[in-house]
């Protein structure tokens, strides 16, 4: 497997690659920025990139165990069928950004600014958006086990198509739009947090 290094220019660019099995595992650059570029069965394993700037690229069949992407700005990026252990993009500012299929241990948007972002057929684990800001975020067909909301600030968030286990800090969900159904689910959890003894 190719080293991922060998794509990054002196300037801290990858700029319109092709990029296939290719190991970017157990390295850290700051400020990198990433345009027009595909990556296609690509490992991130333990890989710092904060304050990168990603911008028009797609991931597709890649392995990030441990991608950390603090503090960046993700615009018009696809996820496709990854598998992911932990990434953790708090901080960071996501724009048209799209995650499709895959599974997804622990996601960290811990306050991020969320716009017109879509989870679509995605299996999470691990949720967290405390603190973060969330506007025009769809989220269909996935399973989330565990939500975390603390502090998050919603318009128009579509969470009618995620199967939800576990929702914390429920005021977060201010600003979101959900099915009966599911409401119903998290009823128990909203009772207790009121001290209301259902019956």
């Amino acid at each position: 497997m190719t080293h991922g290094g060998a794509y990054i220019d002196d300037g801290g660019y990858i700029e319109g690659h092709t990029i296939t099995n290719t190991d970017f595992s157990n390295t850290s650059n700051d400020a990198l920025r990433v345009l027009d570029t595909t990556f296609t069965g690509c490992t991130f394993t333990e890989t710092t990139w904060a304050r990168a700037h990603i911008s028009d690229a797609t991931f597709t069949r890649c392995t990030m165990l441990g991608w950390t992407i603090p503090h960046s700005g993700l615009h018009d990026v696809t996820i496709t069928d990854c598998r992911i252990g932990g990434l953790n993009a708090a901080a960071s500012a996501l724009r048209r950004v799209t995650i499709h299929g895959g599974k997804i241990d622990y996601l960290n948007l811990r306050d991020a600014t969320l716009t017109d972002m879509t989870l679509r057929d995605v299996t999470i684990g691990e949720l967290d958006v405390m603190g973060a800001t969330l506007t025009n975020v769809t989220v269909t067909g996935t399973r989330i086990t565990t939500l975390m909301m603390k502090d998050a600030r919603c318009t128009n968030v579509d969470l009618r198509g995620a199967d939800l286990t576990t929702v914390t800090n429920h005021e977060g969900l201010r600003g979101t739009t959900m099915r009966i159904d599911q409401f119903i689910d998290i009823a128990p959890q909203l009772a207790h947090i009121m001290g209301i003894t259902l019956d």
